[in-house]
């Protein structure tokens, strides 16, 4: 009698599971379907279902999401994501395995990029309600109240070559139904080396037009710095439109600290800036160059666009030091400038040079 019941309790559990796992998957593809738009297509290769008896795992194999636009197009793969959801199918994590490609189509060119990872690129996902109250005419973004990712370090590749490291990543989005406000948090260190931003490539096709046929090779070394860190925590808090609620505003912006560390030099920006209706954004970014001679040098290096001594004499003007009675020794000794730049109704100001809107 109690095998029997045993064996009626197991089969009723099997049956259980493997009914969760065809919910779970339909409620998947549905979202995959509603995610999609004009200018968001998905698409994968196949779907499948495991991790009986104990949890619940969806696997996605070739999972391709791609963005169009009217000139580019862009690519986010990797070669598999797994969703695993807990009892309460509120949550899920959503794990991309340890390398994400990145393809981009130019009219005349195409780039790829490598993010990879010694752990697992994985996100936390959590939804309004259970999975299997949400309506199948939600989309995966409206589902959504939070999205977190905490990453030790990502390496991104071009050509087989670093181009940069981007260690302790944060990135964490949470929405209030409530007062129909997102908030997204952004955290992380970032180190580049001398290859940033593939230069080589912007040369090559500048240097074809004749305006630049005379400029040195290195015409886009300021990006190529030997050593920079960039440090960045901030906070955007959006807001639906009442006239479209599909289309978001930024309410305000909020930079706890964004420092740019190249070299002898540092700039420090921070500061918060609010966008209220019917009128001009207001508020405030503190900013500060170290070393203030030479990070202009080294960020206009070789530039055709910029003049280098005009800025400088700019910057000094917005940081109120007498333009005038400086000679070019003075601007060479010249260490610390702290400029602040205002935003309100009666236009912006950087530092005391005022613009009239």
């Amino acid at each position: 009698m109690i095998r029997k019941i045993l064996l009626f309790i197991s089969l009723v559990f099997v049956v259980i599971w493997f009914s969760v796992a065809h919910i779970l998957k339909s409620k998947v593809l549905v979202f995959i379907k509603n995610s999609e738009s004009d200018n968001v297509k998905i698409s994968y290769s196949k779907i499948q279902v495991s991790g009986f008896p104990n949890l619940w795992k969806i696997q996605v194999l070739d999972p391709i999401i791609t963005l169009v636009d009217h000139k580019n197009s862009k690519e986010l793969s990797s070669k598999e994501l797994i969703c695993i959801f807990d009892l309460s199918f509120k949550k899920a994590r959503l794990n991309f395995g340890h390398e994400i490609k990145h393809k981009q189509d130019f009219v005349d060119q195409t780039k790829i990029h490598i993010i990879n990872s010694s752990q697992e690129i994985e996100f936390l996902i959590k939804f309004n309600q259970a999975l299997f109250s949400i309506s199948n005419q939600d989309n995966l973004y409206d589902s959504v109240k939070f999205l977190k990712i905490n990453n030790d370090l990502l390496s991104v590749n071009h050509q087989n070559q670093k181009i940069f490291d981007l260690s302790n990543l944060f990135f964490i989005a949470n929405k209030s139904l409530v007062a129909e406000n997102e908030n997204v948090r952004i955290t992380f260190h970032a180190f580049y080396n001398k290859t940033l931003l593939h230069a080589n490539d912007l040369e090559d096709n500048l240097l074809e037009k004749p305006e630049f046929s005379n400029k040195p090779n290195n015409l886009y070394s300021f990006l190529n710095f030997d050593k920079v860190n960039l440090n960045i925590d901030t906070t955007i808090n959006f807001i639906h439109s009442k006239n479209n609620v599909n289309q978001r505003i930024i309410k305000d912006f909020d930079i706890n600290h964004m420092n740019l560390i190249f070299e002898d030099s540092k700039i420090n920006v921070t500061g918060l800036i609010e966008f209220l209706k019917n009128s001009n954004p207001e508020g405030k970014l503190f900013v500060m160059i170290n070393n203030y001679n030479k990070a202009i040098d080294k960020l206009l290096a070789n530039n055709p666009f910029i003049s280098k001594s005009k800025l400088k004499r700019t910057i000094l003007q917005m940081a109120d030091l007498s333009v005038d009675e400086l000679n070019q020794i003075d601007l060479e000794n010249i260490n610390d400038i702290k400029f602040d730049i205002e935003f309100s109704n009666y236009g912006i100001k950087l530092g005391k040079i005022k613009l009239i809107p």
